[in-house]
């Protein structure tokens, strides 16, 4: 459930910096349609969870990560590769909240 942000709290960013920041979460493997719920989040004060990692929702769905697997094959889910920062880390796989939503 979306909560309204707390007015001053977290960092104040111009909007180009926020633009920065949603031309880099596209670059880093985010779709599309995910960038721009959090663009309009932002305009409209909202804060949530847009991504989950695999872990988390096969979890939330009471599913094992085969059977999160099968659904991703099956095109039910997105998921999405991100790239980490730093050379030691492994890539990370997360899927777009919404899609696990739209199961329940």
């Amino acid at each position: 459930m979306p909560k309204p942000v707390v007015p001053e709290t977290g960092p104040e960013l111009t909007d180009d910096q926020w633009e920065q920041i949603f031309g880099q979460l596209k670059e880093h493997g985010w779709p599309k349609d995910v960038v721009e719920q959090v663009r309009r989040d932002r305009k409209e004060g909202i804060t949530r969870s847009y991504v989950l990692k695999v872990s988390d929702a096969a979890r939330y769905l009471g599913l094992s990560r085969g059977a999160l697997h099968k659904l991703v094959s099956a095109g039910k889910l997105r998921i999405s590769t991100i790239r980490s920062q730093y050379r030691d880390q492994k890539p990370e796989k997360l899927i777009p909240a919404k899609d696990v939503l739209a199961l329940k």
